[in-house]
């Protein structure tokens, strides 16, 4: 009996490389993005950090002038007194 082999059998052992190839690409396209998008979440902590860190030094600077506002209005009523 004679061994069978499919007549398109070429075209479909190119179509089978085409579909590894193309899965392959999607592999690396895939990674690359998440890489960019972990490069961007560490972005996103930088930029949250660096809000809190201005937030902490608006609120320490507010401090410090109502503390000098307080001494100056403290002295301004002790001299009034004199």
């Amino acid at each position: 009996m004679a061994k069978f082999r499919y007549r398109m059998q070429s075209i479909l052992e190119i179509k089978k490389k085409l579909e590894e190839q193309a899965k392959n690409e999607f592999a690396a396209a895939r990674a690359a993005l998440n890489e960019e998008e972990d490069k961007l979440e560490q972005l996103k902590k930088r930029k949250e950090a660096y809000e809190d860190e201005g937030r902490t030094l608006r609120e320490w600077i507010l401090l410090r002038i109502k503390k000098h506002c307080f001494v100056w209005m403290s002295l301004l009523q002790i001299s009034s007194l004199m």
